[in-house]
């Protein structure tokens, strides 16, 4: 432990938690939770605080505020926020390959718990979200370095559609997008590609959300 931090049996002593806390970027004050959790036993080893990122005790979820990126990989669902990767892997079936700047995706089979049983998917894709005249005034100083925005959403309400491909291994699949209430807005065709089919993603369906069935 580093000094003014002090470990016992049933505590953790900080003798000053604004110094551990760094005005906010609480990464310090995370490292030194995890080694205390390691150290009674309640995380084990490659979960907790590991290489900068935030590992689920399950190692199912990941939150990596270095590469702006937060991460769900369960048995029944399959989620991405943040700064894309080069892949994205929403299943052992299906990857994304963004161009969008910042990417939520959101991937929930249907009709079953299991996303590797089922056949049929909703996929939910978004980019950049907001109003077309939105409007930022700076506000006070919450603490030092901090500053408070405010913002008011004028205009009318826009979403980024995915760009870039889908993936899905699989001798077949279908991709519908869908609008805001579910209602078929257009297919988007797929081609064979090495390993399964490949969706081009244009951005030219006005849709965020998707069904996507696999043969």
């Amino acid at each position: 432990m580093q000094a003014g931090v002090h470990l016992s049996e049933r505590a953790l002593v900080f003798d000053n938690i604004a110094e551990a806390a760094q005005n906010g970027d609480y990464r310090k004050f995370a490292a030194l939770m995890d080694a205390t959790m390691k150290e009674w036993g309640v995380l084990d080893e490659g979960t907790g605080y590991v290489d900068g990122k935030l590992v689920s005790d399950t190692g199912e979820i990941v939150f990596d505020p270095d590469h702006a990126q937060f991460k769900i990989n369960t048995p029944g669902c399959g989620y991405f926020s943040g700064a894309p990767e080069a892949e994205i892997r929403l299943s052992e079936k299906v990857t994304v390959q963004a161009g969008n700047e910042r990417i939520s995706l959101a991937l929930l089979p249907l009709g079953t718990d299991s996303m590797e049983d089922a056949k049929e998917f909703l996929l939910t894709a978004m980019g950049t979200t907001g109003t077309d005249e939105a409007n930022y005034t700076p506000g006070p100083e919450l603490m030092p370095g901090m500053n408070f925005t405010m913002v008011r959403m004028d205009g009318k309400l826009y979403a980024e559609t995915l760009e870039g491909s889908l993936t899905v291994t699989a001798e077949s699949a279908k991709l519908i997008a869908l609008d805001p209430v579910g209602r078929e807005i257009g297919e988007i065709a797929g081609e064979k590609c090495d390993g399964g089919i490949r969706f081009a993603m244009k951005g030219d369906l006005p849709g965020v959300q998707y069904h996507l069935t696999i043969g």
